[in-house]
């Protein structure tokens, strides 16, 4: 662990991590909370499709699904008043991210599989705020009861399984190039990966992921709202690449990770992280840390506020919405260990080169299309922004006008 670390960014717990029955059977074996060689068993089964070189390949389907969403939201009439839109990102943005990667894993779906997908995520979340709600979900004894959220466990659980299940047999009856849920079965069906490692990891990636890439967008959205004058550069850089003849500059301008584009999306993950702590996590050895050590074993957070805020090496800005600061730095590594997005080392996030495309595909489409300004109009500073005090992780709670750009603008 790096040397930078130090002060309040280390938290030692003594005990461990242990989110109750109910979370342990929706999502227990799913690859982020599995170890050692369970672990890299799984990583290597499915991390092929995430990785670095291949994700720009996904580009289309999520042009095609950002453009067939926009133009829904442009024609609701509950959001849609004489070319403004007013939004609350968090919730009206919500699927977008949860259907792209649903056309990646599973190819282009059909309406019915839609449908029947929509039905399978409602069931999912009441499942879900019976593990946020802890009391007899934490306690063994819960899984003996009849209960209501016992109920739906399992309805969940057979309708996620014959679902995709059904939808790798479509998959090889009409594609040529097979989707990855093909890939993912093949394993089940030679014994490199059980169903229900397959399962609850797909779970982890379509609806646990789905929150914090939708709260990354909420947070960034209210932000270029709120300081007009970067949304207007960022557009202006959008434009000029989306104007350029050929479709490979655009291809390689929303991967680059040296943009005004990618450095908004940094600065705002930097003052409004996911989370306010880390997940626990232990080194295999001994780690030395400033003067401290830290034994092999020990459980370890990080504080991520302490570490994304409070840390002077930001400067005295720190607590302002300064995208530039990332564009200036004199070595692209500068901030490597101060800033906590996808976690550090082997364990960081598997979709994260995918989640950037996304984010990076999904506010340029909007930012050509729309100028975006708060409802109050006197909200300026981060501590004028308020998040969802119900949701699991951070999510921005605030109303963002969407004004149309017409072709004279």
């Amino acid at each position: 662990m790096p040397a930078v670390f130090k002060d309040s960014h280390l938290h030692i717990k003594s005990t461990n991590f242990d989110a109750g029955w109910l979370f342990g059977e929706l999502v227990g074996k799913a690859l982020g909370l599995l170890n050692g060689g369970d672990w890299n068993r799984v990583r290597n089964i499915f991390a092929p499709p995430f990785h670095q070189a291949k994700v720009v390949n996904f580009l289309p389907v999520m042009e095609r699904r950002v453009q067939q969403c926009l133009q829904e939201l442009h024609e609701n009439p509950k959001i849609h008043r004489n070319g403004t839109l007013i939004l609350k990102p968090a919730d009206d943005l919500r699927l977008v991210s949860f259907w792209v990667l649903c056309d990646i894993l599973y190819g282009d779906m059909s309406p019915e599989m839609e449908a029947q997908l929509l039905e399978i995520v409602e069931i999912r979340e009441k499942v879900w705020a019976g593990v946020t709600a802890g009391g007899l979900a934490r306690l063994s004894i819960g899984r003996f009861l009849p209960t209501p959220t016992k109920h739906a466990l399992r309805t969940f659980r057979v309708m996620w399984a014959g679902f995709n299940r059904q939808a790798a047999d479509r998959a090889r009856s009409l594609f040529d190039g097979l989707p990855p849920i093909c890939d993912f079965f093949s394993a089940v069906d030679s014994g490199k990966l059980s169903e229900h490692e397959m399962l609850d990891t797909m779970d982890e990636i379509l609806f646990a992921n789905l929150d914090v890439t939708i709260g990354s967008l909420s947070w960034v959205l209210v932000f270029l709202a709120a300081h007009t004058d970067v949304q207007t550069d960022l557009r202006r850089e959008i434009v000029e690449n989306k104007s350029r003849a050929s479709p490979a500059v655009w291809d390689e301008y929303i991967s680059q990770s040296s943009t005004l584009l990618m450095a908004c999306l940094l600065e705002s993950a930097r003052l409004r992280p996911i989370a306010s702590f880390s997940g626990a996590q232990s080194p295999p050895s001994d780690r030395q840390v400033d003067q401290y050590v830290i034994p092999a074993g020990t459980n370890v957070t990080v504080d991520i506020h302490a570490l994304n805020n409070d840390d002077q090496a930001w400067g005295d800005d720190r607590y302002q919405f300064n995208p530039r600061r990332f564009l200036q730095a004199k070595n692209p590594s500068e901030f490597r260990y101060r800033l906590w997005r996808f976690g550090f080392g082997p364990r960081q996030c598997l979709g994260k080169y995918l989640a950037d495309l996304f984010l990076k595909t999904l506010l340029s489409h909007i930012l050509e299309n729309y100028s975006i300004q708060m409802k109050d109009s006197s909200q300026r500073s981060m501590d004028d922004f308020k998040g969802n005090s119900n949701a699991w992780i951070n999510l921005a709670a605030e109303d963002v006008v969407w004004v149309k750009i017409t072709n004279s603008e």
